[in-house]
């Protein structure tokens, strides 16, 4: 069963995909935009902003795109926002629950900042928690209107939270370096729901930078191509950080 997404994760999400492309594209003022746009809810969404809202991915592509047009200082900004908040993962069940991607997000702004042993311990927590949880019995006992599922009564809680688990894993190995693990993992997330949004962006990323995996990946793989993705993102700090890495097609692999 496809799982219930928000209106809100979805404005979010189209944002930050064309924000990726406009980058790739040498577009980044249309990427600053979009993303700026991720920050503020328009009324026609009909859904207010949660206080402490997690937003590390929108500030880490920012600096992404402020990097590339060589403004350092917001670029160091961005990055610091986005490598700050909750880092322990959560089995993110409800709205406020801690969602991996956030955690994988500081991981690489902290890797812009320098910070490496702080940004090995998000990847190895994300690693961790899916490893230990992967077989959990799940249950829910009592409801909440913070549920951000509809359907709780019928879904499979075991399957969702293998998942999680497994997309937990293939984010945190792919922090880490581990190709051929991190793809194992978003793999099996994907078999397991091929409508996952987080799944499906992280595996464009994925098979964009290292095109020999493209065999192994699922036939409903969205659409991309080394010379869009390559160098999008990057294992180096903002201090070394040029417009010409940034966009440079041939470069080596994202964590390479």
């Amino acid at each position: 069963r496809q799982r219930q997404m928000c209106i809100r994760d979805r404005y979010q999400i189209a944002r930050t995909e064309l924000a990726k492309e406009a980058i790739a594209a040498g577009r980044r003022e249309d990427a600053v935009a979009l993303l700026e746009a991720c920050f503020v809810y328009p009324h026609n969404l009909g859904e207010g902003k949660l206080r402490g809202a997690q937003e590390n991915d929108f500030n880490y592509w920012l600096g992404v795109a402020y990097a590339g047009m060589g403004d350092r200082s917001a670029a160091e900004r961005c990055f610091t926002l986005a490598s700050e908040g909750q880092s322990d993962p959560t089995d993110a069940r409800y709205y406020n629950d801690q969602k991996p991607d956030k955690i994988f997000y500081q991981g690489l702004a902290l890797l812009q900042l320098g910070r490496a042993d702080e940004a090995r311990g998000r990847f190895d927590k994300l690693v961790a928690y899916g490893e230990k949880h992967l077989s959990d019995d799940v249950k829910i006992d009592y409801f909440a209107v913070s549920l951000p599922d509809l359907l709780i009564w019928e879904d499979d809680l075991n399957r969702r939270n293998r998942i999680h688990c497994n997309y937990m894993m293939g984010l945190g190995h792919l922090g880490l370096g581990n190709r051929d693990l991190a793809l194992k993992f978003l793999e099996a997330a994907a078999a397991l729901d091929n409508n996952h949004q987080g799944v499906a962006a992280h595996l464009k990323i994925f098979c964009c930078c290292w095109p020999a995996a493209r065999r192994r990946l699922p036939a409903k793989m969205p659409p991309g191509n080394r010379e869009s993705y390559t160098g999008l993102i990057r294992r180096r700090p903002i201090r070394r950080c040029t417009a010409s890495a940034l966009r440079t097609p041939g470069a080596p692999s994202m964590w390479g």
